[in-house]
């Protein structure tokens, strides 16, 4: 772990630039999970329906019951909740970085200043 509170501000602006690219790549990460699990969510009552229509009864909660106890079903809903867990996992990755990252510049900042005024 570096210490932040040590280093020389060279050092600060190569530390943010290194994060500032890892920002940028978790960032693009969390995106990419964000929008399978959207398409997923989207997804959710169309490929409903399309499993409520492969069951020949007579009520419309009788086909939905069976839609939701099939293992096409469950197999998406697997993916779907996997899906759910890559964004979140995503999300807090990003977040993550970015409190580094501006942790990172705001001593950086407060450094120029002290350097400044020497």
């Amino acid at each position: 772990m570096i210490n932040l509170e040590q280093t020389t501000p060279f050092e600060l602006e190569q530390i943010l630039y290194q994060l500032s690219h890892e920002c940028y790549e978790s960032d693009k990460a969390y995106i990419d999970a964000k929008e399978k699990y959207e398409i997923l969510e989207d997804a959710k009552k169309p490929f409903l329906m399309v499993l409520m229509d492969k069951f020949n009864v007579k009520t419309m909660a009788e086909k939905e019951r069976l839609a939701y106890a099939s293992s096409d079903y469950l197999d998406w809903l697997n993916g779907y909740q996997q899906a759910r867990r890559e964004m979140n996992r995503a999300r807090v990755e990003r977040d993550s970085k970015m409190r580094l990252w501006e942790t990172c510049r705001s001593i950086l900042s407060s450094r120029n200043k002290d350097w400044s005024r020497q």
